[in-house]
């Protein structure tokens, strides 16, 4: 209805090593209407069929559960916890990082 809901992009794209990291921000009113799940499977499929990557990274805050849940509900796989990895109001945070591979969201919709 005209009115942002949110947004998501790639950034840090790196052509060579064929990934990228994603980002994302979705109003609090929108939240639990499948909105962001839509759009990051979206963004996934076009980095992966359109722009040739291999890889997609995301990075999460550690206690942001939403956005856990959302990066194993579109098929990222956990590696790690890295400390102190995002910027908060309150200082660095440690962030749990998610890899999603081509080969691996192959079939995914």
């Amino acid at each position: 209805h005209g009115t942002i809901a949110g947004a998501i992009g790639l950034y840090d794209v790196d052509r060579e090593r064929g990934r990228a990291d994603v980002g994302y921000w979705l109003a609090r009113k929108y939240v639990g209407r499948g909105i962001m799940t839509r759009a990051l499977r979206a963004l996934c499929a076009h980095a992966f069929a359109e722009r040739g990557l291999s890889r997609i990274r995301l990075y999460s805050a550690v206690d942001n559960e939403a956005s856990r849940a959302l990066a194993e509900r579109v098929g990222f796989r956990f590696v790690r916890i890295l400390p102190r990895r995002l910027p908060s109001a309150h200082g660095a945070v440690d962030a749990a990082l998610y890899v999603l591979r081509r080969d691996d969201a192959v079939g995914q919709s």
